[in-house]
């Protein structure tokens, strides 16, 4: 079992550098995009909503997000302080409450 969990390791590891490598950013954003929606996919059964347009509904939420990041930061440009440091303050506050919650 821990071979096969090593040779599946190895190949994926492979293939996200060469991804990174190779890869123009829009398309490595895309990539990042789609494995993102379908971890949102996954997450969204562990959080509890096992009905396919609650889970649907939670990964196009994430879609939305995501494509909105992407036009906003215009990838490709460096992006700038002012345009990332709002949606940090947001990160922060969401893992802060997210803490608050799993506590609770």
């Amino acid at each position: 079992m821990l071979k096969q969990r090593v040779v599946t390791a190895l190949i994926m590891a492979g293939l996200f550098l060469a991804a990174v490598a190779l890869l123009s950013l829009p398309w490595l954003a895309l990539m990042f995009g789609i494995l993102i929606c379908l971890g949102a996919w996954e997450w969204s059964r562990l959080c509890g909503w096992n009905t396919p347009l609650t889970r649907g509904l939670y990964t196009l939420a994430i879609a939305v997000v995501l494509s909105a990041l992407y036009q906003y930061n215009q990838l490709g440009a460096a992006p700038q302080r002012e345009q990332v440091q709002p949606f940090l303050g947001l990160a922060c506050l969401w893992w802060s409450l997210a803490l608050l919650w799993v506590k609770g």
